[in-house]
This record gives structure tokens, C-alpha cells and sequence, in this order.
């Protein structure tokens, strides 16, 4: 179960204020602006959380081809949220969303009552013919929700955006764990790009990436990097200069547990030039087309 005290939540803050000219909401002059943050509460119990949703991940096959997933409601007011599924693809580092049939949701659209629950069913129409995972998002969107008897001259609503990972595996799908570490060393400044490539069958999800030979790095979010994609650090340059190779750990899921792995990284020096980018966060952008 995902409690959104501790959950990496896009944020919308809508600040009401009371104006006779306006149409739509008479008398409501709304501006609003988006920001994302991760919400780090110290306590964690479900009784303290506004919004919780199960699962936090699905997963479909050719054996298993519905799956539902519960939102609750554990607040004093209603909630209403709109629902969508996208293809999520990765490149260069970025996150790409396009419009996609593969998967039927339903509802689209709901509210839910106080300490109440939704479920929402999805049902995989295509299968993919690959032998590797398919991914997708399920984005929840809050939108504004007020009755008239609570209407105020002055509000401050906040508003939460959720997803929830969705993977597909096809018949021909086959189970292959394969990683590449490498650790290029820029000339023009000493610098290092850390990467790691994914050219397995399924997503990789890593966190609290540390290198021993810079200990002044530390990579601590949760990222995912898809099959046939690679992420990239940037990494400040090592301060003795002497280091053939760096000692990397990191914390990986597998079968639902955190393990903590570790890597010995060879340096290689490249060309400022012909260095790729280094991810310095991790970009979105939606691809709209039709399905």
C-alpha cells in the first residue's frame, strides 16, 4: 500500500480568491501553480494519511490479463480524479509519455467520497509480441472538488498528481538480467559521467547510489531505467587523481526486497566533445498521437 506521505507527488497549489467578475465559479478568481516535491513525513502510518493507493505496481501477462487497483479515501472531504494510461518509453534519459489502447481503464473519471474507496480495473486488450517488458503509467489527477455550503471567500486547495508503474510480458517474454556500469572521465575538466544500461528483458529500479572514490556523491531517489535504456550521473572529479576504476554501491528490487549491490567501475577518458549529457534530472515530455 503507497501512503502519499512519503510518495514523489506532483503538486498543484490553487489559490482562491474572491472576485465578483468571474464566469465560470461566480465570484472565484482561481491561479494556480505547479511545482513537484517529495513529501517526507516521519510518520508513516496509514491513520495519518490522506490518500492511499494498492498496489503500487502491476504487472500483466498472457496468464493474467485484468488487474484492479484501490484508491482510498481517508480524508473529511471529497476527492475527485481523472484517469489515464500512457506508453512510457525512455530516451537519452528522458521520460516519454504517448496515448496508447493497449490497456482499457476504467472509471476515467470519479469522486470519492470520505473514508471511502474506489477500484479501478484495467484490462490488457494487446499483448506485446517482443521478448521484452512493456511499460506504462497510470496517472490519477486530482481536480477541484467543492460543494457550495463549503464554498469560502478565500481557499488554498492542493491538489495531488499520482502514478502507479504498469509492465507487460508478452508470450515470447524471457527473463534476462544484464547491467553495464561505465565511468567516463572528461578531459576538459576531470569530471566524470557514471552510467548504467539496462540491456536486460525487464525495468531496473535503483536508489542511494554511492561512490567510494567520491564521497561527496550520492545519488538517493528511486529511478527507474527501462530495457534498452541507459542513465547517466555526473560525478565531480576524483580529488587525488589516481583511481583506475570506482567502487560503486547502490540498492536495487528484486522480487519486491531491496538488496544492496556493489560494482567495481573501470575509468575511461573521453573527449569533452564527445561526451554525452550528463542526466541531471529526470526530464518528462508527452508524446500526444493517436492510438
Amino acid at each position: 500500500m503507497l501512503i502519499l506521505d512519503n510518495f514523489l507527488i506532483g503538486l498543484r497549489f490553487i489559490a482562491c480568491v474572491r472576485r465578483p467578475f468571474v464566469t465560470k465559479t461566480p465570484g472565484i478568481l482561481c491561479r494556480a501553480f505547479t511545482f513537484t516535491f517529495a513529501a517526507v513525513f516521519l510518520s508513516t502510518s496509514p491513520a495519518h494519511a490522506t490518500l492511499t493507493i494498492n498496489p503500487v505496481s502491476l504487472e500483466f501477462s498472457h496468464l493474467m490479463t485484468v488487474q484492479e487497483v484501490t484508491v482510498e479515501n481517508q480524508s473529511n472531504e471529497t476527492k475527485a480524479f481523472e484517469v489515464n494510461l500512457k506508453k512510457w518509453q525512455q530516451d537519452k534519459g528522458e521520460d516519454i509519455y504517448s496515448e496508447t489502447s493497449d490497456v482499457i481503464v476504467f472509471p476515467l473519471a470519479t469522486k470519492i467520497p470520505p473514508h471511502s474507496k474506489q477500484k479501478f480495473r484495467l484490462i490488457l486488450k494487446n499483448l506485446p509480441d517482443g521478448t521484452k517488458q512493456v511499460a506504462y503509467r497510470l496517472f490519477f489527477v486530482e481536480r477541484p472538488y467543492q460543494t457550495r455550503s463549503k464554498a469560502q471567500n478565500s481557499t488554498i486547495t492542493f491538489l495531488l498528481n499520482m502514478t502507479v508503474p504498469v509492465f507487460v510480458m508478452g508470450k515470447k517474454f524471457k527473463d534476462v538480467e544484464e547491467v553495464k556500469w561505465s565511468a567516463d572521465v572528461v578531459k576538459k575538466d576531470n569530471s566524470i559521467l557514471l552510467s548504467l544500461a539496462n540491456h536486460g528483458s525487464k525495468f531496473l529500479k535503483i536508489r542511494n547510489i554511492a561512490v567510494k572514490e567520491v564521497p561527496s556523491f550520492v545519488s538517493g531517489d528511486w529511478q527507474y531505467i527501462l530495457p534498452d535504456s541507459t542513465r547517466s550521473w555526473a560525478i565531480p572529479s576524483i580529488k587525488n587523481g589516481t583511481a583506475k576504476s570506482l567502487s560503486i554501491s547502490y540498492a536495487s528490487t528484486e522480487s519486491l526486497e531491496e538488496k544492496i549491490k556493489t560494482a567495481s567501475v573501470p575509468l575511461s577518458i573521453k573527449n569533452a566533445s564527445k561526451t554525452s549529457p550528463p542526466e541531471k534530472k529526470q526530464n518528462t515530455q508527452v508524446v500526444s498521437k493517436k492510438p
